[in-house]
Parts: structure tokens; C-alpha cells; sequence
């Protein structure tokens, strides 16, 4: 039995399919890949090699990146920590261990921070937010050796995130969340092993091509291949609260879960999300890019319009009688003999007019 075939996938590929015809239609993904592609300075993607400009293409002035960066460094440089604080109804007896308590959660929380490199996690969702819209960092669980789990965020591209209620802008108010990814096959079959699923169910886990919904077209290129068993396939997590209100999670490729449902013990989704500006009734913010690419198209426009003027009118053309020369190639040479063909020398519409028959001549014309 083929356990590939489109009728066995999995109910979260299902959703995700779902999720992922939504941004096609509404442009999503087209937005996120343009907004990328002008910010990391591929700004003529697509143009045919110009005989004029060459391999170089037109020339451009990036004007989108550093409005965007400035805009990261202003934020960004604003140091963020966590801090706790005893509550103000707290007991005046039980005040100093409060204080201790609380003391102890802050060293805690700035050694975390300090350890899953939040700071440099921040700095780039600031960015993906001011880009595209989104900035987001899920905060996934790490477990280690011994059995415990500890924090391991990482940032998540908006258009690998997918909401139960595309219409609603809080994250903890979603029904479900979804988070695709791509990773090795190797990688996700030794996960699945390790979570007991079954030896023939390993095979369904195989490669695929499906890279269309990355954020950049980067991620289209991907190593060669030389069988299902190698490369990349696309991984979806889910979320979803479970009826005791608690948030659920499970994994799955698009032919077989490699997590079953799994209970994290958590009250809210633990993603975070920062949009540069919400869009009344969408849970989708809107970033700066994408209203500035037509201005920057027509300013590279005119721009190259500018350098091919330069290019034809910069130095003067040389005009010959290339029938009267008998050594054309050597008119771009310093110094060069330039042999002319022709009556000699001397005759009467050869020699140049003497002043006088110069002012006559013009006389006559003008009477």
C-alpha cells in the first residue's frame, strides 16, 4: 500500500494546505519574497541581460535598506530584561523571602536570556517586523540528556506560521497554530524513532521539493539529491488547547506523524509576535517594504534611464567618409598615419579659401 499518496495524508497536512492556499491568495508570500528580495539588494531580479549594462545588470541605489536598518537600530538599542518584583499586597512577614525569590528568578531569567541569545533573536525579529510585517519567536523546549527541557527559542518566518483565524490579531486567541519547517530527513526519521513510531512508518518519511512557501527564494536552493532518503521535507508542529485549556502539541510530515499529541503543561502558545503595524482584522501586521518597492522601481528606472543618456552623448561620435580612408581600424589610434583617397592636394575644391574670397563669399550669400 502506497502510504504517499495524497488520500494519506495527515490531518495537519491538511490544515496546512488550507493555510497555505490562504496566503497565496492574498499575496503573502509573493509580498514577503519581493520585500526580501529589494531589501538584500536584488533590486532587477527577473531582467534579461542587458546588452548595455552586461552581467552587472542597470545600476541601483538601495534606499529601502537603510531605512530599514536605521528603523532596527532605533528599537533595538533599547536593552530589554526581565525583572521580578514581590506584589505590593505581599505580607510584610513574608516580604524578604519574596524579595529573595524574586531575586533568584531575575538572575535566572538573565542567564536564560544571556544563554538562548535573546538579545541577537530580538535584533532580527525587530527586523523581520519592519520587512515584512512579523516578527516572530517561537519558544520551543529543548530536552536534554537527563530529562530536563529547557528553553530553546528561535525565529520563525510569518509565512511558515499558519492560524486557526486568519481575521484575529491576538496569537492566544487562536483556535490552532501551525509551524512548518524544513529539515533533514535523516534528522526527523531518528526523531520519529526515538518517539515510537513504528519501523514500516519511517518510510513515508521521505524528501520533497516543497519549498515554494519559504520566505525568501533562497530557500528554493537546496542541495542536490539523490534519493527519497536524502535532503529536506516539510515538518508541521501544532498547537492547539486541549480541554483541560492547557496547550497540546504534535509533529507531522505530510504522510505521518513523527510526535503524537503531547501535552506541554503550558497556558498560553508560547510563540511571540511583534507586527510594525496591525491591519485592522487580520492577524497579519504590515512592515515598510512593501510600499516603498514601487518608488524604488521607478527611481532605478530613472536612474538607468540617466546612465544610458551618459553612455550616448558622454563622448563625441566620430563621422568619416570611410570611402576616402584607406586605414579605417586606425582611427582610434594615437598618433596613426591616416591615409586618404581622392584628387591631390592642391586642386581647386581641395585648397582652403584665403580670407578675402572667405568675407566675399559670405558677401555674395548675403546680397
Amino acid at each position: 500500500m502506497d502510504k504517499t499518496g495524497p488520500e494519506m495524508k495527515t490531518e495537519d497536512r491538511r490544515l496546512y494546505d488550507k493555510g497555505f492556499r490562504y496566503l497565496q491568495a492574498q499575496g503573502v508570500i509573493k509580498r514577503s519574497r519581493d520585500a526580501w528580495q529589494f531589501f538584500h539588494d536584488r533590486q532587477w531580479e527577473g531582467l534579461e541581460q542587458s546588452e548595455v549594462f552586461g552581467k552587472d545588470g542597470p545600476p541601483f541605489i538601495n534606499f529601502v535598506k537603510p531605512d530599514v536598518l536605521y528603523k532596527m537600530t532605533t528599537l533595538g538599542q533599547r536593552s530589554t530584561r526581565i525583572v521580578f518584583l514581590p506584589a505590593d499586597n505581599t505580607r510584610p512577614e513574608f516580604l524578604e523571602n519574596a524579595k529573595t525569590a524574586c531575586d533568584n528568578l531575575t538572575a535566572y531569567a538573565a542567564a536564560t536570556w544571556e544563554n538562548t541569545k535573546l538579545d541577537s533573536m530580538r535584533w532580527r525579529a525587530i527586523r523581520d517586523a519592519i520587512v515584512v510585517g512579523d516578527g516572530l519567536l517561537h519558544f520551543a523546549g529543548k530536552v536534554e540528556s537527563d530529562g530536563e527541557v529547557k528553553p530553546a527559542p528561535e525565529i520563525v518566518d510569518a509565512v511558515n506560521v499558519f492560524y486557526g483565524d486568519e481575521n484575529e490579531s491576538d496569537v492566544q486567541k487562536q483556535e490552532y497554530i501551525l509551524i512548518s519547517y524544513r529539515r533533514p530527513v535523516s534528522e526527523l526519521r531518528k526523531e520519529a524513532k526515538e518517539n515510537g513510531v513504528a519501523d514500516d512508518e519511517l518510510e513515508a518519511i521521505t524528501s520533497d521539493e516543497q519549498t515554494e512557501g519559504q520566505a525568501n527564494d533562497a530557500g528554493d536552493n537546496e542541495l542536490e539529491t539523490t534519493g527519497p532518503d536524502e535532503g529536506k521535507a516539510l515538518v508541521i508542529l501544532k498547537y492547539w488547547r486541549g480541554e483541560d485549556g492547557k496547550i497540546m502539541m504534535r509533529k507531522s510530515v505530510s504522510h505521518c506523524v513523527i510526535m503524537p499529541d503531547k501535552a506541554t503543561g503550558l497556558s498560553l502558545y508560547p510563540i511571540a509576535k511583534m507586527s510594525w503595524e496591525e491591519v485592522k482584522n487580520s492577524a497579519r501586521g504590515n512592515g515598510i517594504v512593501a510600499a516603498q518597492i514601487p518608488n524604488q522601481v521607478e527611481y532605478n528606472k530613472t536612474l538607468a534611464r540617466r546612465a544610458v543618456k551618459v553612455m550616448e552623448t558622454a563622448y563625441p561620435k566620430m563621422v568619416y567618409n570611410e570611402s576616402m580612408i584607406d586605414n579605417p581600424d586606425e582611427l582610434d589610434n594615437v598618433g596613426a598615419k591616416i591615409a586618404i583617397r581622392g584628387q591631390r592636394l592642391g586642386q581647386e575644391h581641395d585648397r582652403l579659401p584665403s580670407g578675402d574670397e572667405y568675407v566675399g563669399g559670405r558677401h555674395r550669400a548675403l546680397e
